[in-house]
C-alpha cells in the first residue's frame, strides 16, 4: 500500500460535534495532515453554504463535496461540477421547485422558496 495522499471526511458527527462545534482536536488533526503533505477535504449532505464555517479554520483549499457529492465546489464555494436528478425522474407528487434552482441557489445558502430562508 502506498502513502496516504488525501483524507476526505464527513462533517456532522465526524469532523464537528453533534452540537456543530469544530473542536481544537479536529483543527490540530487537519493541521497535522497538512504538515505531512497530506491533502484534506470534506464531503457532506450539507449545502456548500453550510460548510463555510470550516473553510478558514481548517485552511481548506481543495474542492469540497456538498449534497453528498451531488455538487462539488472550490474552496470559495463556486460550483465546479453538479449532478442533478432529472425532473422527469421525480414522482409528480414529490415535485416542488426544480432541482436546478435548488442547486444553483445552494452555494448562496438560499432555499428554493427564496433568499429569506437560509440553510
Amino acid at each position: 500500500m502506498g502513502a496516504i495522499k488525501l483524507v476526505i471526511s464527513d462533517v456532522d458527527g465526524t469532523l464537528v460535534t453533534n452540537d456543530k462545534r469544530l473542536t481544537e482536536a479536529s483543527k490540530q488533526a487537519v493541521a497535522a495532515l497538512a504538515a505531512r503533505g497530506i491533502g484534506f477535504t470534506v464531503v457532506s449532505s450539507r449545502p456548500p453554504f453550510g460548510m463555510r464555517m470550516l473553510l478558514e479554520p481548517l485552511s481548506l483549499n481543495l474542492p469540497i463535496g456538498a449534497f453528498n457529492g451531488g455538487l462539488v465546489t472550490d474552496s470559495k464555494l463556486a460550483t465546479l461540477e453538479q449532478h442533478l436528478i432529472p425532473r422527469a425522474a421525480i414522482a409528480p407528487e414529490s415535485r416542488g421547485p426544480s432541482a436546478a434552482h435548488i442547486a444553483s441557489s445552494a452555494s448562496r445558502g438560499a432555499c428554493a422558496d427564496g433568499p429569506k430562508n437560509r440553510v
